[in-house]
């Protein structure tokens, strides 16, 4: 696999102007953020069977708690924080694969990541004020909820793709990651598509294999595959960090940067 570069600073001036510094590890943010999501949604899902719901005989989906009073809160705060920390994950992932990418590739990748950071926080917000106040808002729910899911599809594909491609020259120990990133990205391909079915014929006969309760577990299920699938694809990126610097001073001298093999 190829190594990619490494980037020196080269000052003009001996004494450079001071700079504050904040660094940003791609993969322990975004673990941080699955297992904070995963106990927040999780915790949720309890308190509300052991207050609103006997979840032996109705087992809410993480849908329907998104739009039940009092407990839409925490989905809402939970899919606003993934709106902010994704976009740490797409500028990683574009960053590793931008010189492997096309043009149109490119172009893309970022709208498709610009989607689906707006249109997440967008489903949260709509989903709860649906349930609580008539707005003839619905059909831009609708199509909040399919954007992100299709253009998310749509990402995960365009990365898989491009690891398909790099499959040859990765490491034993990467070809073990890769591995279980099939099976998790198939796992989850496949729920997606049983959840598919569950909608259409989830009000049938309710000791068939589709019913609300077997729906609602398989939305947990993705939700809980799903979270953490960011974090788990970022560990290729050899822990990478996102630096951010800003020069203190008034009228900053341009820094020079040599870029070497």
């Amino acid at each position: 696999m190829d190594e990619y570069p490494e980037v020196h600073q080269k000052n003009k001036h001996s004494s450079p102007r001071p700079l504050s510094t904040l660094n940003f590890n791609t993969y322990k943010i975004l673990t941080c953020h699955s297992i904070l999501t995963f106990i927040l949604m999780l915790g949720n899902l309890s308190l509300a069977c052991s207050t609103n719901f006997s979840c032996q005989n109705f087992l809410p989906s993480p849908g329907y708690l998104g739009c039940f009073r009092g407990h839409d809160r925490v989905f809402i705060a939970s899919c606003t924080l993934s709106s902010f920390v994704l976009p740490i994950f797409f500028t990683t992932t574009y960053i590793n694969f931008n010189t492997r990418f096309s043009e149109v590739k490119k172009k893309t990748f970022v709208l498709l990541s610009l989607v689906v950071c707006i249109s997440l926080s967008m489903l949260s917000l709509f989903d709860e004020v649906i349930s609580v106040h008539y707005f003839p808002i619905e059909h831009i729910y609708r199509l909040s909820s399919s954007s992100f899911i299709v253009c998310s599809v749509i990402l995960i594909s365009l990365i898989f793709n491009e690891l398909l491609i790099l499959q040859v020259s990765l490491k034993e120990s990467e070809k073990n990651w890769f591995f279980g990133l099939k099976i998790l990205v198939f796992t989850i391909a496949s729920l997606f598509i049983f959840d598919f079915f569950q909608w259409k014929f989830a009000f049938g006969d309710p000791r068939s294999i589709f019913n609300e309760n077997a729906q609602a577990a398989t939305e947990w299920s993705i939700f809980a595959l799903s979270v953490f699938l960011p974090p788990y694809i970022s560990k290729f990126y050899r822990e990478s960090t996102l630096n951010f610097s800003l020069k203190i001073g008034k009228n900053p001298e341009v820094e020079l940067t040599d870029i070497s093999n």
